[in-house]
């Protein structure tokens, strides 16, 4: 799967097919995954981002949206201008009661 392939509308095209990723199991690759092993994570969420540059290679994207895809502990960004898979971890603190 590469950044290319994925949409701004969350839809992986391979052999001129689109297939929503919605839903579907996403593989975190072990050097991203908590775990450090490769595991898999359902897409919960598809948003569209006003990013201001490029996470990965600080280009301006000023005035296009950025496809994210949402899954409980990580997030994707498909970076279209140096063709990245931008991951994310969401860090969650425990809170005192």
């Amino acid at each position: 799967m590469s950044s290319k392939q994925i949409d701004d509308d969350g839809n992986f095209t391979v052999g001129g097919k689109k297939y929503s990723l919605l839903g579907t199991n996403l593989p975190v690759p072990a050097d991203v995954s908590m775990t450090g092993k490769a595991i898999t994570e359902e897409v919960l969420l598809v948003a569209n981002l006003d990013l201001r540059a490029c996470p990965a290679c600080r280009e301006s994207t000023e005035g296009k949206l950025s496809v994210v895809l949402v899954t409980e502990n990580y997030r994707l960004h498909p970076s279209r201008c140096c063709c990245q898979m931008i991951w994310l971890t969401e860090v969650r603190e425990e809170r005192e009661q």
